[in-house]
């Protein structure tokens, strides 16, 4: 079973996108630690985003991102590297929610590594409910101000995402058209989105448009047998975090 992205782009339309699909790779996530339904859902779609978001960056590095409330009672974490070497974990087993089956005081951060220059470039959004694919065009419509859409769904077996995104270089003559062609992608069910290959899903919706699809891209877990790279995700957390690690399990 594959673990792949393809990206594809409009013709005469600003318009970049991205389908992406895990499969066997989430399996090996899942067997490092064992995690209820919804941390699974979360983990998986969350992974599902954060290489959506990369293949749309131009540097060497990587995009980390975290959900993470006021009291670290939830943290979930993905990184996605620009070769699409991925990893995620989350320090809980079962997810914190409200009675209405919805984040407390939680936010989405999103941390772009740049490793020519250095630099990180980060970005903090707070999450309206526990939906990842929402969370990710809230997080672009405040990054980015662009128009997108996501789509991104965990069956239980397997995750799919697709995203659409302006290009900045749109004018006047085409805006309304390409809003148009962003939005219909919402007819889109979560099931066929699970279920449907990237060129059904583009006939279905945009059989009357020239999409060029490009090469597919493998998506591979990130190998975390050496102590650089454990040193590296322990750095993803704060100081409070990992003393209340230790403070519970002894141990990170």
């Amino acid at each position: 079973m594959k673990n792949y992205l393809l990206p594809f782009s409009f013709n005469k339309l600003p318009i970049y996108g991205v389908f992406v699909e895990l499969n066997d790779l989430l399996t090996e996530i899942f067997q490092q630690k064992i995690y209820d339904d919804n941390i699974q859902k979360i983990l998986a779609e969350l992974l599902v985003g954060n290489i959506l978001i990369t293949s749309n960056l131009k540097l060497i590095g990587k995009v980390n991102i975290q959900i993470k409330d006021n009291l670290f009672k939830n943290l979930i974490i993905s990184d996605c590297s620009n070769n699409y070497e991925v990893r995620a974990t989350s320090k809980n087993t079962k997810l914190n929610l409200d009675k209405n089956n919805c984040f407390i005081h939680t936010n989405l951060i999103v941390s772009i590594f740049s490793k020519d220059s250095g630099e990180v470039y980060q970005s903090i959004v707070d999450i309206k409910n526990n939906k990842v694919d929402q969370m990710f065009i809230d997080y672009f419509q405040v990054s980015a101000q662009l128009n997108c859409i996501f789509l991104i769904h965990f069956d239980g077996n397997k995750a799919n995402g697709i995203m659409l995104q302006q290009l900045p270089d749109i004018d006047e003559t085409n805006y309304h058209l390409t809003i148009n062609v962003i939005d219909r992608l919402k007819k889109i069910s979560y099931y066929e989105l699970n279920n449907c290959s990237l060129n059904d899903i583009l006939n279905s919706v945009y059989n009357e448009y020239d999409i060029v699809v490009y090469e597919e891209k493998k998506v591979k877990l990130y190998c975390l047998c050496s102590q650089e790279k454990i040193m590296d995700i322990i750095h993803n957390f704060e100081k409070k975090e990992i003393e209340d690690i230790l403070k519970k399990d002894k141990l990170i």
